[in-house]
């Protein structure tokens, strides 16, 4: 009898670090095999499709199902997406001026033209960053593919990339990464023709 070989996935993260803690985080999810379903970049600017509107509206949703989260500068880019969020605990619940930038996101409620069909994020999860990643990337490709009448085709790659935010300096510095990503699209790691 063969022997299976099992593949083990080798973690990411910061060893022992309580990714509940309150903090910020800088966060990069990549579309599956870096494919460009988002949209694209013209002139220094991104032009979304309608998949890469429904990444931004339920971006923008989050702090409706995660009342922890305040969401500051974001992107989508034609095959990734960059975001910073901040996590605060029950009793710190930061208020939008705390943080430059942060964005209120719709109730899932509403009926705007991009969020009339948004499905739920399901019931909140534990606190934690990973929690908050997998509904996002779950509740884009469930709408995603109900819009576009597919099943089930994969969106995003298996995992995604996260800083730990450290200082005033730090967050200056991926806020500008992240304001000037579409400029420097040719430059970035993520580009391909």
């Amino acid at each position: 009898m063969k022997s299976r070989r099992i593949h083990t996935r080798r973690s990411i993260r910061l060893p022992y670090y309580d990714y509940t803690e309150s903090g910020a985080y800088f966060i990069t999810i990549c579309a599956y095999q870096h494919y460009h379903i988002f949209g694209h970049v013209e002139d220094d600017k991104v032009f979304l499709n309608h998949v890469g509107l429904i990444a931004k509206s339920v971006w923008e949703q989050i702090p409706s199902h995660f009342p922890f989260v305040t969401l500051d500068h974001f992107v989508i880019m034609p095959n990734h997406m960059h975001g910073i969020v901040f996590i605060s605990k029950d009793d710190e619940i930061a208020s939008d001026s705390e943080h430059v930038g942060a964005r209120h996101a719709l109730p899932l409620h509403s009926h705007t033209s991009h969020s009339d069909n948004l499905r739920f994020f399901g019931n909140p999860p534990a606190k934690a960053l990973s929690s908050i990643v997998g509904s996002y990337k779950s509740a884009v490709s469930k709408e995603a593919n109900s819009q576009l009448r597919k099943k089930e085709s994969t969106l995003w790659q298996r995992n995604y990339y996260e800083h730990v935010i450290r200082d005033e300096a730090d967050l200056n510095r991926i806020r500008e990464y992240v304001l000037t990503n579409p400029s420097k699209w040719i430059e970035d790691k993520y580009y391909s023709d």
